[in-house]
């Protein structure tokens, strides 16, 4: 049974960066299954240690923050509802803490999920500068942003998703795809047009080569 549930959590997570392009929903059903699975589990294992963490805790003090926010605010109903449902993400995060911990095999699907991520939203990016099939409209004021089509947030994804990349490579020690991976993002950024998007990158690529080992001390100078 517990095999089983790795293999579903795996699955699942994994596709989690892909889903994230084509449908929010998707994604969002994706952190709430799993997060309400991962909870059943812990409960028929009656692991409850497994959440006194520091990650948890803090999560737990701006959950509060928020629930007592939403009492003081003109709109209580609603914004209970909105903020109360935000519990799955406290739960996910320690779910990918113990699947981390406990499945040897996840982080290498979860790293080909972001890699196959990015060439999804390249070949949308060259359909859509070639302006043919279903991107023949979605070129909007100098701005390119492939799978998300009138949601003009590629440059802001991908920046988002690079350095969780970049980590588990340095991980799996891929230095030279590290390299290839910053270059040809950071090239897809700079076409997507976000502004902020480009410098934020800026920004990042400077830490990773000012506090890696990516460059050498006298190119650093």
């Amino acid at each position: 049974m517990e095999n089983k549930y790795l293999l579903f959590n795996r699955l699942f997570i994994s596709l989690l960066p892909i889903s994230l392009i084509f449908s929010i929903f998707f994604a969002d059903l994706i952190i709430s299954l799993t997060s309400i699975f991962f909870l059943v589990f812990i409960i028929l294992k009656k692991n409850y240690r497994i959440f006194n963490v520091f990650e948890f805790k803090i999560f737990i003090f701006f959950y509060i923050l928020c629930i007592i926010g939403s009492f003081v605010s003109e709109f209580t109903i609603y914004s209970l509802t909105k903020v109360i449902p935000y519990i799955r993400f406290g739960i996910f995060i320690i779910l990918i803490k113990y699947i981390i911990k406990i499945d040897n095999k996840f982080l290498f699907y979860f790293s080909n999920s972001l890699l196959i991520s990015f060439f999804i939203l390249f070949i949308g990016l060259i359909f859509e500068i070639l302006n043919v099939g279903p991107f023949s409209n979605s070129y909007l004021n100098s701005r390119y942003s492939s799978f998300f089509f009138d949601e003009l947030i590629m440059g802001s994804y991908l920046l988002k998703i690079l350095p969780i990349s970049i980590a588990l490579l340095f991980i799996f020690e891929k230095k030279v795809l590290i390299y290839f991976l910053a270059l040809f993002v950071s090239l897809m950024i700079m076409i997507s047009g976000e502004r902020s998007a480009i410098i934020s990158l800026l920004i990042f690529l400077g830490f990773l080569f000012g506090f890696t080992n990516l460059l050498n001390f006298k190119k650093k100078i």
